[in-house]
Protein backbone atom coordinates (compact mmCIF):
# COMPACT_ATOMS: atom_id res chain seq x y z
CA UNK A 1 0.00 0.00 0.00
CA UNK A 2 1.05 3.61 -0.43
CA UNK A 3 1.39 4.40 3.27
CA UNK A 4 1.81 8.20 3.45
CA UNK A 5 2.88 8.59 -0.17
CA UNK A 6 1.00 10.74 -2.61
CA UNK A 7 -2.21 9.35 -4.05
CA UNK A 8 -4.45 11.03 -6.57
CA UNK A 9 -8.16 11.45 -7.09
CA UNK A 10 -9.63 11.77 -10.57
CA UNK A 11 -13.14 12.62 -11.56
CA UNK A 12 -15.11 14.27 -14.32
CA UNK A 13 -17.05 17.29 -13.23
CA UNK A 14 -18.76 20.26 -14.84
CA UNK A 15 -17.28 23.29 -13.16
CA UNK A 16 -19.78 25.96 -14.18
CA UNK A 17 -23.12 25.97 -15.94
CA UNK A 18 -22.58 26.08 -19.68
CA UNK A 19 -18.96 24.92 -19.55
CA UNK A 20 -17.57 21.66 -20.85
CA UNK A 21 -16.80 18.56 -18.88
CA UNK A 22 -13.18 18.19 -17.81
CA UNK A 23 -11.23 15.38 -16.23
CA UNK A 24 -9.72 16.87 -13.10
CA UNK A 25 -7.40 15.38 -10.52
CA UNK A 26 -5.72 16.31 -7.28
CA UNK A 27 -2.72 14.78 -5.52
CA UNK A 28 -3.45 13.99 -1.88
CA UNK A 29 -1.42 12.30 0.83
CA UNK A 30 -2.87 9.24 2.52
CA UNK A 31 -3.38 9.84 6.22
CA UNK A 32 -2.62 7.00 8.65
CA UNK A 33 -5.74 5.82 10.50
CA UNK A 34 -4.38 6.87 13.87
CA UNK A 35 -3.95 10.44 12.55
CA UNK A 36 -7.28 10.70 10.68
CA UNK A 37 -9.43 13.26 12.56
CA UNK A 38 -12.74 12.19 10.97
CA UNK A 39 -15.28 10.40 13.19
CA UNK A 40 -16.73 7.17 11.87
CA UNK A 41 -13.66 6.09 9.90
CA UNK A 42 -13.00 2.39 10.39
CA UNK A 43 -9.47 1.26 9.42
CA UNK A 44 -10.75 -2.07 8.11
CA UNK A 45 -13.14 -0.45 5.63
CA UNK A 46 -11.86 3.09 4.98
CA UNK A 47 -8.86 5.11 3.86
CA UNK A 48 -8.31 8.75 4.78
CA UNK A 49 -6.69 11.08 2.25
CA UNK A 50 -6.30 14.82 2.13
CA UNK A 51 -4.36 17.81 3.33
CA UNK A 52 -4.98 18.39 7.04
CA UNK A 53 -4.54 22.16 6.68
CA UNK A 54 -7.28 22.10 4.00
CA UNK A 55 -7.32 23.45 0.48
CA UNK A 56 -7.33 20.18 -1.52
CA UNK A 57 -9.99 17.48 -1.53
CA UNK A 58 -12.59 15.59 -3.50
CA UNK A 59 -16.01 17.23 -3.25
CA UNK A 60 -19.73 16.75 -3.87
CA UNK A 61 -20.24 15.07 -7.22
CA UNK A 62 -16.94 13.18 -6.99
CA UNK A 63 -18.35 10.21 -5.06
CA UNK A 64 -17.64 6.92 -6.78
CA UNK A 65 -14.46 8.25 -8.38
CA UNK A 66 -11.11 6.46 -7.98
CA UNK A 67 -8.37 6.94 -5.42
CA UNK A 68 -5.16 5.91 -7.16
CA UNK A 69 -1.72 5.08 -5.83
CA UNK A 70 1.11 4.62 -8.30
CA UNK A 71 -1.46 4.06 -11.05
CA UNK A 72 -3.40 1.39 -9.12
CA UNK A 73 -6.90 2.04 -7.82
CA UNK A 74 -6.90 1.50 -4.05
CA UNK A 75 -10.12 3.25 -3.07
CA UNK A 76 -13.41 4.81 -4.10
CA UNK A 77 -14.42 8.32 -3.06
CA UNK A 78 -17.06 7.84 -0.39
CA UNK A 79 -17.72 10.81 1.89
CA UNK A 80 -16.37 13.78 3.79
CA UNK A 81 -17.52 16.82 5.72
CA UNK A 82 -17.59 19.73 3.32
CA UNK A 83 -14.86 20.25 0.75
CA UNK A 84 -11.20 20.92 1.46
CA UNK A 85 -11.84 22.03 5.05
CA UNK A 86 -9.03 22.01 7.61
CA UNK A 87 -8.88 18.79 9.67
CA UNK A 88 -11.56 17.19 7.50
CA UNK A 89 -9.91 14.90 4.93
CA UNK A 90 -11.90 12.74 2.53
CA UNK A 91 -12.95 9.20 3.36
CA UNK A 92 -12.52 6.45 0.78
CA UNK A 93 -13.82 2.89 0.63
CA UNK A 94 -10.92 0.41 0.55
CA UNK A 95 -10.93 -1.78 -2.56
CA UNK A 96 -8.63 -4.54 -1.31
CA UNK A 97 -11.48 -6.00 0.76
CA UNK A 98 -13.53 -6.57 -2.39
CA UNK A 99 -10.88 -7.94 -4.77
CA UNK A 100 -12.14 -11.53 -4.62
CA UNK A 101 -15.68 -10.40 -5.44
CA UNK A 102 -14.49 -8.03 -8.20
CA UNK A 103 -12.33 -10.72 -9.80
CA UNK A 104 -15.04 -13.40 -9.61
CA UNK A 105 -17.59 -10.99 -11.11
CA UNK A 106 -15.24 -10.11 -13.96
CA UNK A 107 -14.46 -13.79 -14.54
CA UNK A 108 -18.14 -14.79 -14.46
CA UNK A 109 -19.19 -11.98 -16.81
CA UNK A 110 -16.25 -12.64 -19.14
CA UNK A 111 -17.22 -16.32 -19.40
CA UNK A 112 -20.82 -15.29 -20.12
CA UNK A 113 -19.65 -12.83 -22.78
CA UNK A 114 -17.48 -15.49 -24.47
CA UNK A 115 -20.39 -17.97 -24.47
CA UNK A 116 -22.68 -15.27 -25.85
CA UNK A 117 -20.19 -14.40 -28.60
CA UNK A 118 -19.80 -18.07 -29.56
CA UNK A 119 -23.60 -18.43 -29.77
CA UNK A 120 -23.81 -15.35 -32.01
CA UNK A 121 -21.05 -16.64 -34.27
CA UNK A 122 -22.79 -20.03 -34.51
CA UNK A 123 -26.09 -18.39 -35.48
CA UNK A 124 -24.37 -16.23 -38.10
CA UNK A 125 -22.63 -19.27 -39.60
CA UNK A 126 -25.93 -21.18 -39.71
CA UNK A 127 -27.65 -18.24 -41.40
CA UNK A 128 -24.84 -18.01 -43.94
CA UNK A 129 -24.98 -21.76 -44.69
CA UNK A 130 -28.76 -21.85 -45.01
Amino acid sequence: MCSEEISSVKNIRKMYKGTGTYLRHVHLPLIPHEKCPVEGVHPKFHLCAGVLKGGKDACQGDSGGPLLCKGVQIGIISWGKGCARPNSPGVYCRLDLYLDWINSTIKRNSAYQIASNISCIFVLIMLFIL
